[in-house]
């Protein structure tokens, strides 16, 4: 058995000695014989044999020389106080004048030391001479190691903190002496830890850490629901977890050979590759997928790890995630069945639809603001195969160019000011094995377009600030109301991206083209209120050009339910005048966009080509980039607008303003 001699100068003060063995004893119980060592006792030349000799005074060590058979073994034996003691300390004013009192003032100084160590440096500390003990009157506070008889009668506040315990560092060094590798005994020096103040050092907390991945390795693996081991370059299974053993009959007591434990064909199957990942096999009629690691160390295999998974665990594991990704929001809502239509135009959209959600294809869904394409996109997913898993969308538009790239891709820790610590996934990693919708993907600009290339063409991020390729199994559903052929042709759009995304096209009819749809979709938003439209009302809302599509349609329900009448825009065609076709005429179009001008350089700014589209939409004017750009270079011919380069934009002219002026009733 091994030996731990404590090394005290005299047998004064038993019961601080009672206590030190008492504590050493509670960590190491019967893995080490306990003996006090006398200094004053000990005859010239006697020898002391000891696998760890542990000095209660760090003096001692002069005296120790000549009993000692190794000086190799000798720990001193730093002291603590119990956790609980601090808050007490800490509580005292700030600045207060603190007598530190103990059996002797050398005892009284290593006390405050101590104390300084563990941070308390709130307070003046003054020490205690037994021998000498007056002049200490205007002292308020005392700290005392179990003396309190001690402390002079006229100091009211009196912290007793107790015996000095035994530093954590102290112990740590009385294991690694006997070397003691008892998981027992680490627990109970870890309980032991949390009990008393350490001062901030490296040593002690990488023993909490290591501690903490041997419980999360204990934890985690060794009862894990997978069968998990690990076999070394001879053959033999090195670590294996209670599934393994349970599986394949390992025992801990005896050398493991793993081609006498598993069936041939299984030990064929784990020497046929260096990596294995996601093989089917099968043993006692339990269907299994197995992972392989193989590890290297100077390009030479030193074995590898093995992971199993039955298909039950599986199917658990999916159910459970599910349910969590439906509870966190992370699921598509929509469904075909959802989606209220009766004219021919949509019951062919949706069939080419469902068609599509049945491939595993990117998908491109084009249509007017307003029109549903989420839904169509949720619907696509909840028909596909990765309806189970998550479904996350972006609005491409919505966020500032310099946050949409780490919102998708994620980002490293320092990756940027503010960045989390330990990073953060993106919506890619996050929508893993489901389906990503980008929504008004015309928007993005042409660095963005690039990094959406790379993930379309490898399947691979990268994260902001990473220098790691991640491989993600996403499907992408995009969606625009955007001309991209337009601005492909231009040069918006980059021509390798837009083939990337228009794999599978879906084109959503703006709600002109379907009127058919218009009542009863009106009678949906409705939602049973009463009292309904008469048959003129329903009349209008045929003539109406539903340039909001849906949206605009759903909005006059929600007015009328509330008013019991249609919005002027609906009722007066006051919106737009139409074209036979049910579009806003030319005349009309070139005023609006005359107006936008005009309010735009009386605060002193230009304006572009795409910020007056937006103001044009938001009036439920809708126009194409092509249509709009004809419309622009109708004005500047006739002399009512001028177009610059750059961000000045364009510019109403005095011709322009008087046309606007004349035309003030459109």
């Amino acid at each position: 058995m091994k030996r731990i001699s404590i090394v005290y100068r005299n047998e004064e003060n038993s019961l601080v000695m009672q206590h030190l063995e008492a504590v050493i004893h509670s960590v190491f119980r019967d893995s080490a014989e306990l003996r006090g060592i006398y200094i004053s006792r000990l005859k010239p030349g006697e020898q002391v044999d000891a696998d760890v000799y542990l000095l209660s005074d760090r003096r001692l060590i002069f005296d120790l020389r000549e009993h000692a058979v190794s000086m190799h073994n000798v720990v001193f034996m730093d002291r603590s106080i119990l956790r609980s003691s601090l808050g007490e300390i800490r509580a005292i004013p700030p600045g207060s004048e603190v007598l530190i009192v103990n059996d002797t003032r050398d005892t009284a100084e290593e006390t405050a030391v101590m104390l300084y160590g563990l941070g308390v440096d709130h307070v003046r500390f003054t020490l205690f001479d037994p021998e000498n003990p007056d002049g200490h009157d205007g002292v308020r506070y005392a700290i005392t190691p179990a003396e309190p008889a001690l402390v002079p009668s006229h100091i009211p506040h009196v912290i007793d903190c107790g015996y000095r315990e035994i530093s954590f560092e102290t112990m740590m060094e009385i294991e690694r002496l006997l070397g003691a590798n008892d998981p027992e005994i680490t627990s109970r020096l870890v309980d032991y830890g949390m009990k008393i103040i350490e001062p901030a050092r490296t040593s002690a907390a990488n023993y909490l850490n290591r501690f903490l991945r041997e419980k999360l390795l204990d934890e985690y693996l060794y009862y894990s629901e997978d069968v998990t081991f690990a076999v070394n370059d001879a053959g033999e299974v090195v670590f294996f977890n209670q599934k393994a053993a349970s599986l394949f009959g390992f025992r801990h007591d005896r050398r493991i050979l793993l081609r006498e434990h598993i069936p041939e064909e299984l030990l064929t199957l784990l020497y046929s590759a260096d990596n294995i990942l996601k093989a089917a096999c099968t043993l006692n009629e339990t269907h299994y997928t197995l992972d392989k690691k193989s590890f290297l160390s100077a390009e030479r295999s030193i074995g590898f790890t093995v992971n199993m998974r039955d298909e039950m665990s599986i199917v658990n594991s999916e159910t459970v995630l599910s349910n969590a990704l439906k509870k966190s929001g992370l699921v598509a809502r929509y469904r075909f069945s959802d989606i209220m239509y009766t004219s021919e135009v949509m019951k062919r959209t949706v069939r080419r639809a469902q068609i599509v959600a049945g491939t595993d294809h990117t998908v491109l869904i084009l249509g007017e603001s307003g029109v549903g394409k989420e839904i169509f996109a949720q619907a696509i997913h909840n028909a596909s195969g990765r309806k189970d898993r998550p479904f996350l969308g972006v609005n491409c538009a919505s966020i500032p160019e310099s946050l949409l790239e780490s919102e998708l891709f994620g980002y490293e820790e320092g990756a940027f000011t503010g960045a989390r610590k330990h990073g953060r996934a993106g919506l890619f990693e996050r929508a893993r094995g489901g389906t990503i919708f980008l929504d008004e993907i015309g928007d993005i600009r042409p660095q963005m377009q690039a990094s959406l290339l790379r993930v379309l063409q490898e399947k691979q991020i990268m994260r902001v600030g990473g220098s790691q390729v991640i491989d993600i199994d996403v499907r992408v559903v995009a969606a625009t109301n955007r001309n991209l052929p337009e601005k492909v042709q231009s040069g918006e759009f980059r021509d390798d991206l837009y083939y990337r995304l228009n794999v599978m096209q879906i084109t959503i009819p703006p709600l002109r083209r379907r009127k058919a749809d218009i009542r009863p979709l009106f009678d949906y938003f409705l939602e049973n209120s009463r009292p309904l439209p008469t048959q003129a009302m329903y009349e209008k809302m045929q003539r109406h050009s539903w340039p909001g599509n849906v949206r605009e349609l759903e909005n006059c329900a929600l007015y009328f339910k509330t008013f019991h009448t249609l919005p002027e825009t609906v009722s007066e065609d006051a919106g737009v005048r139409e074209d036979p076709q049910g579009l806003p005429s030319q005349a009309r179009i070139d005023i609006a966009i005359l107006r936008i001008i005009s309010d735009s350089n009386a605060v002193g700014r230009g304006i572009g080509r795409t910020r007056i589209q937006y103001l044009l939409e938001s009036g439920h004017i809708t126009v194409s980039d092509i249509q709009l750009r004809k419309r622009l270079a109708h004005l500047n011919q006739r002399g009512f607008i001028e177009i610059h380069k750059g961000r000045r934009g364009a510019t109403i002219t005095p011709a322009g303003l008087q046309y606007l002026a004349e035309n003030a009733t459109l």
